[in-house]
């Protein structure tokens, strides 16, 4: 998946997510959050406060039960580290709104197996193995239907794997909490166009994720000692989609 070059041994990895451009699995009708799924605004506690006029629902799935008996407030932590990415952003990176009208949006958060994450990886990418967050950016879906009026604005989807998540947790040496928070904001950049292929792009992107994740508590997911122990995962420098 995609990640910093090799050629920079001094900083970690980036997520290995993927935005395979296409309305993900877990996207429903605008404005509806999948059945069964908790919902939540920025207004609530648990993350920033939004710009007046800007609100954000984000909804947690849980398709793997083990995730809440291996990291029980992963539901929280998901929903509060995209909101504090949401809130992070700059206007001009939040979805277009009509003057006037306040700016809704919707992002679906799926806490899943690594089988799933595998099928979904090998079906969008042609890679036949799990990894540890794909994003589905539904605003790069030309074929996405619009809101209707009013609704709110459907950003896509992410899609986590809890085996690789913890594993690379340990195989780092991060809380799993502060990693999965890291690939949630990751994954809510990329919804929105950020990329990494880059170097400078991956600099601005990595420079946004340090800041939400410090205003979190989290410490820098790119600085050592997390580099050399993420080197023991190949794949988590090889090149590929963003």
């Amino acid at each position: 998946m995609s990640a910093r070059p090799s050629s920079s041994p001094t900083t970690a990895p980036a997520p290995e997510d993927s935005s395979p451009g296409a309305s993900g699995p877990a996207a429903q009708s605008q404005g509806a959050a999948p059945p069964g799924a908790d919902t939540a605004t920025e207004s609530t506690t648990g993350g920033p406060a939004p710009p007046p006029g800007q609100t954000l629902d984000v909804a947690v799935l849980v398709q793997d039960d083990a995730w809440t008996a291996d990291l029980p407030a992963a539901e929280e932590l998901a929903r509060r580290a995209v909101r504090a990415a949401w809130a992070a952003l700059p206007a001009t990176a939040r979805p277009d709104a009509p003057p006037d009208v306040p700016c809704r949006a919707e992002v679906c958060v799926v806490l899943a197996d690594d089988a799933t994450v595998r099928d979904l990886n090998r079906a969008y990418r042609g890679q036949d193995k799990p990894t540890n967050v794909l994003s589905f950016a539904n605003l790069d879906d030309p074929e996405a239907p619009d809101a209707p009026g009013g609704a709110p604005v459907l950003l896509g989807d992410l899609v986590l794997a809890r085996a690789t998540v913890l594993a690379e947790a340990r195989a780092q040496a991060k809380a799993p909490g502060d990693h999965l928070c890291h690939l949630c904001v990751h994954g809510l950049l990329h919804l929105l166009g950020y990329d990494h292929m880059a170097d400078a792009e991956a600099a601005a992107m990595e420079a946004l994720e340090r800041r939400v994740l410090a205003g979190l508590g989290i410490a820098d997911p790119y600085a050592a000692p997390y580099a050399a122990e993420a080197q023991c995962s190949p794949d988590a420098w090889a090149g590929g989609a963003s």
